[in-house]
């Protein structure tokens, strides 16, 4: 397996009523098995308190 592309991308910052947060996060990789190619697509949240 190689890993071909990787790209992580900040989406968002949510923001709660009793002061903490979440950053949202997309991640994207592309793989290659043999000569097949692999696209994973995944959602990162990263919470916080102020």
């Amino acid at each position: 397996m190689k890993v071909l592309r990787t790209n992580l991308i900040y989406n968002e910052q949510v923001p709660y009523s009793d002061g903490t947060y979440v950053n949202l996060y997309e991640l994207n990789v592309t793989v290659q098995l043999q000569k097949e190619e692999f696209y994973f697509f995944f959602t990162i949240d990263e919470g916080s308190t102020s």
